[in-house]
């Protein structure tokens, strides 16, 4: 809105995805522990469709980059919260949860993603809901505001948005919600025939592969079994599974339940 140069609205919008990977990089090193997480980073790459509509960095604004920005920070802090026990760290966590909510009504679902993280650490049911407490007030709070608004006339509203009204034909919902969970894995617009903008067939991958491509696979796949060696990645981290799942889960099942994504 500032600027109408699309080369700096392209290099905010690359701005903010980098502060993503950065966050989630600290994130991931926050609950494994591990000091060479960056090297899932280099992964972050195949999991960019570059294709027209629901992509980060050719079709996204900054909105979505945001949410992904404030989820990150609740729960670092929220990790921050739990090793030390400042109030602070609670407080930045909670205040982050809040613009969260307030900004993406997927949200809420992630008080499940909260209460897992703060019983991971604690393994006591009572002590974790005596943490979470702050966060199911303020979710409660934005349940009352939300019902609030509903009961309010169709006039004062406006026009609906048919990505917040629920359709609850069951086919619809488990077909968007497949489409949701397999468009977020690597090379995914392969399978896909909407939004080409680039040559997205296998014959086309094949053809267009060049020896550095090959040499660049051998060399990262190489560092990624010394890494391996290195970390002794030996033990499975349930806990980083489980938050990670929730990251891709949670998004999909709401959108799958309303009729913009259902028709698309």
């Amino acid at each position: 809105f500032l600027n109408n140069d699309l080369v700096f609205y392209k290099i905010y919008v690359l701005s903010l995805i980098l502060i993503n990977a950065g966050l989630f990089w600290y994130y991931l090193k926050t609950i494994t522990s591990k000091k060479l997480n960056f090297i899932y980073l280099l992964l972050l790459p195949l999991l960019f469709q570059f294709r027209l509509f629901h992509d980060p960095i050719l079709s996204f604004y900054g909105m979505e980059q945001f949410f992904v920005i404030y989820i990150l920070i609740c729960l670092i802090f929220l990790e921050q919260y739990l090793k030390k026990n400042q109030i602070r760290d609670l407080l930045i966590s909670v205040f982050f949860f809040n613009i969260f909510l307030y900004s993406y009504e997927v949200a809420f679902l992630f008080l499940i993603t909260i209460f897992c993280t703060i019983i991971f650490e604690n393994k006591n049911f009572l002590k974790t809901l005596k943490k979470i407490l702050p966060y199911l007030i303020c979710q409660i709070i934005y349940f009352v505001f939300f019902y609030l608004i509903k009961l309010m006339p169709k006039e004062a509203l406006g026009q609906s948005y048919t990505g917040t009204e629920i359709n609850l034909n069951l086919p619809l919902i488990l077909k968007t919600f497949a489409i949701q969970i397999t468009s977020a894995f690597p090379l995914a617009y392969f399978f896909s025939k909407q939004g080409f903008i680039f040559c997205h067939n296998i014959s086309c991958l094949i053809s267009n592969i060049k020896v550095l491509d090959i040499f660049l696979i051998i060399i990262f796949n190489l560092l990624l079994y010394f890494v391996y060696l290195k970390e002794e990645f030996t033990k499975i981290n349930i806990k980083a599974i489980f938050i990670g799942t929730t990251l891709l889960v949670f998004p999909a099942i709401l959108v799958s339940l309303t009729v913009k994504y259902q028709g698309e």
